[in-house]
């Protein structure tokens, strides 16, 4: 009987040990691993490519009347980029106007995208000029989806 109890004893402790080595290598190779909460940060480097001056908004729906993410992010001239950071689970997605307010970029990802987006390495963001970029109002603020033919 006493060394049914110790053999128990060992096996449970070694599946414990087993276990938190799995959850330590999880942690360490993503910041995130369970996906729950808030996802580490991840840094994005706006590149503007269309050869006009752009304004950059966050490409997000405000669910939550207190708070505006829909928010803009950047100011870029011809060729300007600017580093800005993504603190949200979706994947980052962005909505680029010209200077007569027409939506000219909408991307890299859609609305609502869980795209996997590796957050330990800056993403770059090509802003180039897409064709018939579809928007929406949503609660009084533009947003857009990506075109389907990929602009």
């Amino acid at each position: 009987m006493i060394c049914c109890d110790y053999l128990t004893d060992v096996l449970g402790c070694a599946v414990g040990l087993v276990l938190a080595g799995v959850a330590a290598v999880a942690i360490i190779m993503d910041a995130n691993p369970l996906h729950l909460g808030d996802p580490a940060p991840l840094t994005v480097v706006l590149d503007n490519e269309t050869g006009t001056r752009v304004g950059v908004w966050q490409n997000l729906v405000d669910t939550d009347p207190r708070y505006s993410f829909n928010i803009k992010v950047a100011d870029l001239g011809p060729a300007d980029t600017k580093q800005v950071t993504w603190i949200f689970g979706e994947a980052p997605t962005y909505r680029a106007e010209d200077g007569s307010g027409r939506t000219i970029y909408c991307g890299p990802y859609g609305q609502d995208s869980y795209a996997p987006v590796p957050r330990d390495v800056a993403l770059k963001v090509r802003i180039t000029r897409m064709s018939d970029v579809p928007v929406e109002t949503i609660g009084g603020k533009l947003v857009c989806q990506r075109p389907r033919s990929g602009g």
